[in-house]
């Protein structure tokens, strides 16, 4: 997709369903961002769900109790983090941490490019995650409440945004380095002045009425007959609508209220609150939320009566100084207040205009893109470095699926994956290689794209880590093998052995960029390699993508996700059943077939070979059979075993070959870091049989793997592993990991479509190569592009196979198929 690449980018927003004004304002957000960035893919996340089960229902219970019934319990909090500057940090740490470890791993999942917060609970979870972990992608919150108290504003923040230039001084007063602004009101679109005759005639509210709402959010606070009673008596003009939420208790006794019956209309739930305020004269309302904000982008006058402890009452009085809205502290009051709306014309001039001119004076779309805008790099070094200092002292741990790969790994079986590209000459008229330092300049300018490339990992005992770094060199990382500039194939294919014969150094991020440049007509390759921890090959093909230039206009806006509806953790296909019938199949697989291929590595050096295939003759042979690429890739791949192994004393006659197959959610391959792979152990039958009998097979058994949820079982162990004590995860990983279980790897992955370049040079072909194991001694990678099915072998050379009759055994057994 390009680094560069706007089209495509992934927005994250923490919310929680504490009432309706922090995923009010989400949605305000995402409509925000998406006037920048229209095919942008929105995940949401509910702090308070990711937290763990139960969380937001027991916060949801404690703050309507708080409020309604111990309200100086909720005043005695909200005081104390103001005036104990220990019982606000300790209180704040503790509630970050815990927010930050649970939502660790959604992020880690949907990789953001940005994200917007307006609870809390999920900014301090996100400031966590970027001073004890790194994280490095945009993160602004916006605080929905109109004065904000400590646990809205966090220093490691890009942004805190307020409502009001008045609460400005407020939120850096409990955090004076942080970054706060203030912003646009976090509304939708919707929510502005419009035709007030025409709304009334929306809710068939009487035209010449005095029309007074009546709202307290979602949980319907203070929706009670007194409130009313006082609003109706101030004059007869007086209509009231009370709007009571979710509060159904609310609503019935409204309902019951046989009084001013003509005069008052109670509702529950309303979709429409932006045509119900622009019916109105006046809102009252007593917390100074989503409810307060929403009416003031209407244009409405706000009063606030008998706000709610704590947070109410700052709001209330906060916009009161800032002249957008009117408080009063009791319902004698409040009577008052409306008769003078009602009979003296200019009391509601004042309230209306300051409000007009506060929506004037902002725009929430150019108020997002100021702390992300388009071009920008995701990483945001200072931030990074600030919040960052202790990360060489405070490694963080890796997930589980990571550390897998990590405890894999021995002297004889470094744990890498990448691929090698093969690069026509550079399209600038010179028709030259590309050169080192091209290729330096274009990874100098995306590494800070990608915050995985930063991430060095480190061992302690048997936990294994991840310690951040923010600057990188370069030049270490992205060099010329030192064979000359000019190699013949020969040699070329020697230095590309030799360079995945050995692990790339430890003592930084593992990761490499290798330049060979040919003596035939200007071409050159580029390897690329990164530690499998790191991420597995969908994720390695995400990096690379990132580090790939497109066409303009080649690229497709990303669609998966897009829609808008608020939801918390993504869902898992499949049900609990499926679940275990997979783990259950995995289970009795039982051990994989004995070959002599399955011995121990002879020597650290690797055979790589590389066969390229046709690749539009690769997609019209698929069709033909009427299976996937990725189903012919893998029956090439048995035929060609079949082709080069028998005869060699490598197999045992009459066994199949248990290959394991990962497996990636469809249409999941712009992931840049972690291991998602499911995995299908497949066996691969061997023996003298026609190309499309071996292939059928392949199919039944790539089908049969993938009905029976082995692939999400796969990943389900794994999730599972990571709650085994480090020890043990270590000897499951190097037990399970081996011979004992599969005898080859054999992984597909779609390349990009469409032409691409690498720094300015056409990429002709991408030629995966995959890590071998204890006892593994052989895995072969196919990729797909428009123009090449490239198939990657990396085999031990004790296993002495010839790459000539590699490449002649794929290449036969590809013609087989194109002539069945």
């Amino acid at each position: 997709m390009g680094a560069a690449d706007p089209a495509r980018r992934r927005l994250m927003i923490v919310s929680a369903k504490l009432g309706g004004g922090h995923d009010a304002a989400g949605r305000a957000l995402e409509e925000a961002w998406r006037r920048h960035w229209p095919h942008s893919e929105v995940r949401w996340v509910d702090a308070l769900d990711a937290m763990g089960p139960g969380v937001g229902a027991a916060f949801r219970w404690i703050y309507v109790s708080s409020v309604e019934r111990a309200p100086w319990l909720y005043e005695f909090f909200y005081q104390a983090t103001w005036h104990y500057r220990w019982f606000s940090r300790s209180s704040k740490l503790f509630t970050s941490t815990w927010a930050g470890l649970r939502m660790a791993e959604e992020i880690d999942g949907f990789q953001p490019d940005a994200i917007l917060s307006t609870y809390p609970l999920g900014s301090g979870g996100l400031a966590w995650l970027r001073r004890r972990r790194g994280l490095a992608v945009p993160i602004a919150a916006w605080v929905p409440d109109f004065s904000p108290h400590p646990f809205w504003v966090h220093t490691e923040l890009d942004a805190t945004f307020v409502m009001h230039e008045e609460a400005v001084p407020v939120a850096r007063a409990s955090e004076p380095s942080a970054d706060i602004r203030a912003s646009a009101l976090p509304v939708r679109q919707e929510f502005r002045p419009g035709d007030q005759a025409a709304a009334r005639r929306r809710f068939d509210l009487d035209p010449d009425a005095f029309v007074v709402l009546v709202a307290g959010g979602a949980f319907g606070f203070g929706i009670a007959e007194p409130l009313v009673r006082a609003i109706l008596d101030a004059h007869e003009r007086v209509q009231v609508v009370a709007v009571c939420g979710r509060n159904t208790a609310a609503l019935d006794r409204l309902e019951a209220l046989g009084l001013y019956r003509t005069r008052l209309l109670p509702l529950g739930w309303v979709e429409d609150m932006a045509t119900l305020n622009q019916a109105a004269d006046v809102v009252v309302t007593n917390a100074g939320g989503a409810t307060a904000l929403e009416a003031i982008a209407c244009g409405v006058p706000v009063l606030m009566a008998e706000p709610i402890a704590a947070h109410g009452v700052a709001n209330a009085r906060l916009m009161t100084k800032a002249g957008l809205s009117d408080l009063c502290m009791s319902k004698a009051q409040v009577t008052n207040r409306i008769r003078a709306f009602v009979t003296e014309e200019g009391t509601l001039r004042s309230l209306r205009s300051t409000a007009r001119a506060h929506v004037v004076n902002h725009d929430l779309a150019a108020d997002v893109a100021s702390f992300a805008p388009p071009g920008e790099p995701a990483l945001n070094r200072r931030r990074a470095l600030s919040a960052g200092q202790n990360l060489h002292q405070n490694a963080w741990p890796m997930r589980s699926a990571d550390a897998y790969f990590a405890h894999v790994e021995d002297a004889t079986a470094p744990q890498e994956v990448g691929a090698v590209l093969e690069l026509d000459p550079v399209e600038d008229g010179t028709a030259e290689p590309v050169t080192l330092r091209q290729v330096r300049e274009m990874v100098t300018a995306r590494i800070r794209h990608l915050p995985p490339l930063h991430r060095q990992l480190v061992h302690r005992g048997n936990r294994m880590g991840w310690m951040w770094h923010d600057e990188l060199d370069v030049d270490a990382h992205v060099t010329e093998y030192p064979g000359g500039p000019l190699m013949s194939d020969t040699a070329t294919t020697e230095a590309i052995e030799e360079v995945w014969s050995r692990a790339a150094p430890r003592d930084r991020p593992a990761w490499q960029v290798v330049l060979f440049r040919r003596g035939d007509g200007g071409r050159s390759l580029v390897g690329i390699k990164l530690h499998h921890a790191m991420g597995d090959g969908t994720s390695a093909l995400g990096l690379l993508e990132s580090l790939l230039d497109a066409d303009p206009g080649e690229l497709e806006p990303a669609t998966e996700g897009a829609g808008s509806a608020p939801t918390s953790r993504p869902a898992e296909s499949g049900n609990p059943a499926e679940l275990l019938r997979g783990l259950w199949h995995l289970a009795t697989r039982g051990r994989a077939p004995r070959h002599p291929l399955n011995q121990p590595l002879t020597t650290e050096r690797r055979s790589v070979v590389f066969v390229p295939l046709p690749g539009k003759e690769f997609r019209r042979t698929a069709e033909q059979f009427d299976v996937s690429e990725h189903e012919l890739a893998i029956g090439v791949v048995g035929e060609a075993l079949e082709h080069l192994l028998a005869g060699t004393g490598l197999v045992t006659p009459g066994r199949p070959l248990r290959a394991m197959i990962p497996i990636t959610r469809p249409h999941r391959i712009d992931r840049i870091s972690g291991n998602w792979s499911g995995a299908v152990p497949l066996d691969l039958v061997m023996g003298e049989m026609s190309a499309k009998e071996r292939l059928d097979r392949t199919c039944a058994e790539i089908r049969r793997g993938l009905a029976r949820s082995e692939p999400r079982a796969a990943g389900k162990v794994l999730r599972m592993a990571g709650l085994l004590p480090p020890a043990a995860l270590a000897r499951f990983a190097r037990y399970s990991y081996t011979e004992r279980f599969f005898n080859l790897v054999v992984s597909y992955a779609p390349g990009p479509r469409g032409a691409r370049r690498l720094a300015g040079a056409p990429v002709r072909a991408i030629y995966p190569i995959l890590p071998l194991s204890a006892n593994v001694p052989l895995a072969v990678g196919i990729l797909t592009t428009d123009d090449t099915a490239a198939i990657g072998l990396v085999a031990d050379r004790g296993l002495g196979l010839d790459p000539a009759a590699v490449v002649a055994a794929t290449q036969g057994a590809f013609r087989e198929f194109v002539e069945a």
